[in-house]
């Protein structure tokens, strides 16, 4: 990342992000397709997915033109949430090739969500807050519990 990461940049990264995360999904349900219960919770994830990308697509749209470029404070909360995250470092979304079990493929998807979320907590900084944000960071935590809930059930 340069210096001039924009809040563009950011939103666009945001849309992007949430487009690998609904094919993650959908991947994720072709491949367990002996499980109906991960069927489902994949289907159901990816089509959130499709709802946040068009969420933060929304964000990205209605942003006035004197936002469109970050101040250095929110560049720098851009790419400290980013060097927090695995997403943006280790395996993630496109990854599938890797994951064996449905244990794997629960533990990837909760640790993408939450470093996701950790990128959105910082997008919301820069952007000085707002309700559409908060729902989509609300969104991700309920994705981590849902996954979290499914990932304990495997273990009984």
């Amino acid at each position: 990342m340069d210096q001039e990461f924009t809040l563009t940049q950011a939103l666009e990264l945001a849309v992007e992000t949430e487009r690998l995360g609904q094919r993650f999904y959908e991947r994720a349900a072709e491949r367990f397709s002996d499980s109906p219960a991960l069927i489902q919770l994949f289907r159901a994830l990816a089509q959130d997915e499709a709802a946040h990308e068009r969420s933060f697509q929304g964000l990205l749209e209605s942003l006035p033109a004197d936002r469109r470029a970050a101040t250095r404070y929110e560049r720098h909360q851009f790419l400290r949430a980013m060097a927090v995250s695995e997403f943006f470092r280790g395996p993630n979304f496109r990854d599938l090739d890797s994951i064996r079990t449905a244990a794997d493929a629960l533990d990837r998807a909760i640790q993408l969500e939450k470093d996701t979320m950790v990128y959105y907590q910082g997008l919301k900084e820069a952007l000085g807050g707002g309700r559409a944000i908060d729902l989509l960071i609300a969104a991700e935590m309920g994705h981590i519990e849902r996954l979290s809930e499914a990932r304990a059930a495997l273990t009984g």
